[in-house]
C-alpha cells in the first residue's frame, strides 16, 4: 500500500473512531490494498488499525461493525460513537 493511501485510509478509521461512522468506497478499498476482490484480510486489517486507535483514544474494547453496500462501498460504523433517535430525542 503506498504511503498517501495509508494515511487516507488511517484518516477514514479515525474518523470512525472519532465520529462514529466512515464509509470507504469500493474503488478506494481495491486500489488501496491492490485487489479486484475484497477478502477477509482485507477486513482484518481494517479491525486491526480500528483497534489499534480506539486503545490509543481510551477506548478499550470498542468494535468495529463493517456494513458493504450493494455498490460495493464500505460502511464503518463504531456503535459507541452513536446515539440512537429514542436517546436524543430523551425518549431513553
Amino acid at each position: 500500500m503506498q504511503k498517501r493511501h495509508d494515511d487516507i485510509l488511517n484518516s477514514r478509521i479515525e474518523q470512525a473512531v472519532m465520529y462514529g461512522v466512515s464509509k470507504i468506497e469500493d474503488w478506494e478499498l481495491r486500489l488501496w490494498y491492490g485487489l479486484h476482490r475484497i477478502g477477509k484480510a482485507t477486513y482484518r486489517d481494517l479491525n486491526d488499525r480500528f483497534e489499534r486507535m480506539a486503545e490509543a483514544d481510551h477506548q478499550e474494547g470498542a468494535i468495529l461493525n463493517c456494513y458493504r453496500t450493494h455498490t460495493g462501498d464500505v460502511h464503518l460504523i463504531h456503535s459507541d460513537g452513536l446515539k440512537k433517535m429514542a436517546e436524543l430525542a430523551g425518549d431513553a
